[in-house]
């Protein structure tokens, strides 16, 4: 992450960031953007999605073309993968093909087998057109090079045309894509000890285009026990005697466990059109700590200010 070395291979250039030359096909606003969790996934979707769609348009459509004894046109939009081989079932009499039939198609005719792109992303993908197998294909990528499957390490720079760019005042908009997400928190305290106990919780996430449901329910499950533990468990003190002396482990500074967790936790990605995931990462966590100090104001009466909100707090509250 941030090795932006590799993209020699694209002869892309950054001189004059500060005054944006897109009449140059070799420029661009950024190499490397930021790549915090909720953003990363973002473009890394984004620029993979792209990559395998330029490989395929320059290197797999036409093996099978080959393959299929078939013009190439006749197959723009006619393949489907199923089952690991490519199709082509409303054309009749086209046999599936096995992604082995065409990698050796593709090395044999000395096919790209390999493409590297560069996406940018300032309020809209930048966008331009690219000559591929004759075909010119408009883009949401600013840079692309492909690699010939007889060639070790050579890289054949296609030269991007008619460029969209960002709106000029894009470069303003900074960290312009976040998944949003909510929380409603039920809290349950202790009258005699002023234990407070996390019940409850609904989460609501904009997750975009969920790719892997599994993956974002863990996410989410862990993004609640951490906002559980920052509320109501973890105690760092920053004075002498705190964990910067190098002693502490998780006897003195408490996580949350499973007996922590609620009874419980509904996680519901909220419907949407987007065609793209959006990274979730800590956006999950955001709302819950704040949900967990707003649920405790409303039982104590008491708005707490600092964290972690203790039972002895409590207690000294509702005395």
């Amino acid at each position: 992450m941030g090795d932006v070395g590799s993209f020699a291979a694209l002869q892309m250039t950054q001189d004059g960031k500060t005054n944006p030359d897109w009449s140059n096909s070799k420029w661009t606003a950024s190499f490397s953007m930021s790549s915090s969790a909720c953003l990363t996934a973002f473009h890394q979707v984004h620029v993979t999605e792209q990559a395998t769609r330029a490989l395929f348009d320059a290197a797999l459509l036409p093996a099978a073309a080959a393959l299929w004894n078939k013009p190439l046109a006749q197959l723009l939009g006619k393949t489907v993968w199923q089952g690991g081989q490519l199709t082509a079932p409303t054309i009749a009499g086209l046999p599936p093909i096995s992604l082995q039939a065409l990698a050796a198609q593709i090395y044999g005719a000395g096919l790209p087998k390999g493409a590297m792109v560069h996406g940018l992303y300032q309020g809209e993908w930048v966008r331009a057109s690219y000559v591929i197998n004759g075909n010119k294909t408009l883009m949401p990528i600013d840079g692309l090079a492909l690699q010939n499957a007889q060639a070790e390490q050579a890289w054949q720079v296609i030269t991007r045309q008619d460029v969209i760019p960002p709106n000029p005042n894009a470069h303003l908009y900074g960290r312009s894509l976040f998944a949003p997400s909510g929380a409603l928190v039920a809290v349950e305290i202790d009258q005699q000890t002023g234990i407070p106990k996390v019940t409850q919780v609904q989460l609501w996430v904009d997750a975009g285009k969920v790719l892997q449901p599994d993956l974002l329910l863990g996410q989410a499950q862990g993004g609640v026990a951490m906002g559980i533990g920052y509320a109501l468990l973890e105690n760092l003190p920053l004075e002498a005697g705190g964990a910067g002396n190098g002693r502490w482990n998780l006897d003195q500074y408490h996580v949350a466990l499973a007996c922590d967790m609620p009874s419980v936790l509904n996680i519901m990605p909220l419907p949407t059109q987007d065609t793209t995931a959006k990274g979730i990462a800590e956006a999950v966590l955001c709302p819950i700590a704040p949900a967990i100090a707003n649920a405790i104001a409303h039982a104590t009466g008491k708005r707490f200010n600092s964290l972690p909100i203790t039972a002895a707090q409590i207690v000294g509250v509702t005395k």
